[in-house]
């Protein structure tokens, strides 16, 4: 239940329990039964508000918005937009310029200007921008790809600090700036033992299977990457919910070496 609660803080959390159910069928060949037990509840909370945005807004999915969500991955060349989306694309633009070059979360506030005069709802026009972004992201693959990795390395740096709100100050400021230079350093820990682990089974050709932490360290990974693949601006946020993973996987790997030192 927790695994599948997890889908509606991101979407991308839905693939938790897809991850977890691998090491269960390792562990338990043949057990159907108890297979069905995990996966039922972790997938009905996600796939019943999927049900729920396909008869309320005619989206199947988690999210009505993620033709808007992903402008931040191609806001920086919406110019080059066919003209049959001329009307949203001239006004993307304008604000961009009016914006001085910045487009993450520009979306938000130019929707409301795009859909008076494209007659289109909030979920419409979500679907019109669905279309564009796949449009810019098979015309654009190297810049996309440079986003993603950019994406990627922001999922690492700690919890960052939230646009538009009052900066902190004093004692405030100071907790902030040392959780996210500790929760960096962890990051950095983990990424190392994880690639020193991973060239070992490489090596030896043997993965751990029956172990916990290798699957930790997959649910890690694979969250990071979709991040990447959808978000930019806030995957410092998103990553957030990691940390505590990547602890629990940097010190375990920490104790397993010294003790073998």
């Amino acid at each position: 239940v927790c695994c599948g609660l997890l889908a509606f803080h991101p979407p991308v959390y839905v693939l938790v329990p897809i991850v977890f159910a691998v090491p269960l069928l390792l562990w338990l060949p043949g057990r159907r039964r108890a297979l069905a037990l995990f996966l039922l509840p972790a997938l009905v909370p996600y796939l019943g508000w999927c049900v729920f945005n396909q008869v309320r807004f005619d989206t199947f999915g988690p999210t009505t918005l993620a033709g808007l969500e992903l402008t931040n991955k191609t806001g920086g060349y919406m110019q080059d937009v066919p003209n049959k989306y001329a009307t949203v694309r001239d006004i993307y633009v304008a604000a961009r310029r009016a914006n001085h070059g910045r487009s993450v979360d520009l979306i938000w506030s130019v929707a409301g200007e795009m859909m008076p005069r494209t007659g289109q709802t909030y979920q419409q026009l979500s679907r019109t921008f669905m279309s564009i972004n796949i449009y810019l992201i098979m015309h654009h693959p190297a810049r996309y790809a440079e986003n993603v990795v950019a994406a990627a390395v922001d999922f690492w740096k700690g919890w960052s600090y939230v646009r538009g709100l009052p900066n902190p100050h004093g004692l405030t400021r100071v907790v902030w700036k040392v959780e996210k230079l500790l929760a960096a350093l962890v990051s950095g820990v983990f990424l190392l033992l994880v690639g020193l682990a991973l060239a070992g089974a490489v090596r030896s050709r043997s993965w751990a299977v029956e172990g916990a932490m290798p699957w930790l360290a997959v649910t890690v990974l694979l969250t990071c990457l979709a991040c990447a693949l959808v978000e930019y601006g806030s995957n410092a946020r998103f990553g957030m919910p990691t940390e505590p993973l990547v602890f629990v996987v940097a010190v375990s790997l920490l104790a397993r070496k010294s003790l073998r030192a």
